[in-house]
């Protein structure tokens, strides 16, 4: 089993330089065991109705057990998933159903336009909630499986100064939001959004994963995903982490010069090591072929300006070199940049 105590501790350690900043955010925190893998906004926190607790479906995007999240908009189901394991919620019909095929009725709810299904479902994957509050404030969804090497309240504790920077990094960006990264909306209480000229899915990898690149998405309040190789990932961990906590995704790349697998599997370890989870979101070469359990992203470069001007669905542009020249065109083009996930298809 990973020791996650010592890479906790020494993350601890490093943040205890940080100045300290006990208001309490904007922010809701995800941890599992003893990591904190996600933030969400402070507005998706956990509630009660009825004497059941419930959660922002996003809560899950932290992983526990390795659940994925995924849904049909059309159909209208959400689903959440392992290797062995599923829960299928049919939002029109009320009731979720297991691997086995077991249906049982359900109920979901929205707060803020936001899907919330019964912190029950966890159980399903072996593991409890707990809703903990930070020193500073902030609620703490805790996903445990009895792997945890701290109790609630000490855990609380040892996580106060990442809380602290995660809050600081909030504060020094006073015009972003972190994204509810929400697919899952009610319809009947939200405005329509509003229509632009093109919607693009931007990611950055290899010269551009840069800390200019990261300030210039600050400046143009845009959030986009990063594809970072093993290299990168081991090589620079504080920009890894600023590029995390201002909401940005992280992914893995491949250069395409070996086994992909491989490549990506140790760029998985490296990221771990970073940020304490692992992602299976990765961006490779047109045509290179990774293992089954990958989301594989092809990497086709930045298509020519009138494709994503004229596309009828969104396009993906992944910027290598020139991010300052494509983040002015992408903003002349009143483009709405939408920010890649796990979950994301991408046709």
């Amino acid at each position: 089993m990973k020791k996650l105590l010592p890479g906790l501790l020494a993350l601890a350690l490093l943040l205890t330089m940080l100045p300290s900043a006990r208001a309490a955010g904007s922010l809701c925190f995800v941890a599992v065991n003893d990591t904190i893998p996600l933030s969400l906004p402070a507005s998706d926190a956990p509630y009660y109705s009825g004497g059941t607790l419930y959660l922002p479906y996003t809560a899950f995007n932290a992983n526990p057990g390795g659940v994925i999240v995924s849904n049909n908009v059309d159909q209208n189901t959400f689903v959440l998933f392992t290797r062995t394991s599923r829960l299928v919620y049919d939002l029109t019909a009320g009731t979720v159903t297991d691997e086995s095929g077991t249906e049982s009725p359900v109920s979901v709810l929205y707060r803020g336009g936001l899907l919330y299904i019964p912190a029950s479902a966890a159980e399903h994957f072996g593991y409890s909630v707990s809703i903990l509050t930070a020193e500073s404030g902030e609620t703490i969804i805790r996903f445990t499986n009895g792997s945890q090497v701290y109790d609630d309240s000490l855990f609380v504790e040892k996580a106060a100064n990442l809380i602290d920077y995660l809050n600081q990094q909030q504060t020094d960006q006073p015009d972003q939001n972190t994204p509810s990264q929400q697919p899952w909306q009610d319809t009947e209480t939200q405005d329509p959004p509003e229509q632009e000229p093109a919607d693009v899915y931007l990611a950055f990898a290899g010269a551009a994963v840069s800390q200019e690149t990261l300030d210039l998405l600050s400046q143009y309040q845009i959030r986009a995903a990063f594809f970072l190789t093993e290299a990168q990932l081991r090589a620079d961990k504080a920009l890894v982490r600023a590029i995390y906590a201002q909401g940005h995704t992280i992914g893995l790349a491949s250069d395409g010069t070996g086994d992909v697998t491989e490549q990506l599997t140790a760029a998985n370890e490296a990221m771990d090591e970073a940020l304490f989870f692992k992602t299976v979101l990765a961006l490779a070469p047109q045509g290179a072929y990774a293992d089954e359990g990958w989301h594989l992203v092809a990497d086709t470069g930045v298509p020519d300006e009138a494709v994503w001007r004229n596309s009828p669905g969104p396009s993906l542009l992944v910027c290598r070199g020139d991010a300052p020249a494509l983040l002015e065109r992408l903003s002349n083009a009143q483009a709405q940049v939408l920010q890649i996930l796990e979950t994301t298809s991408l046709g």
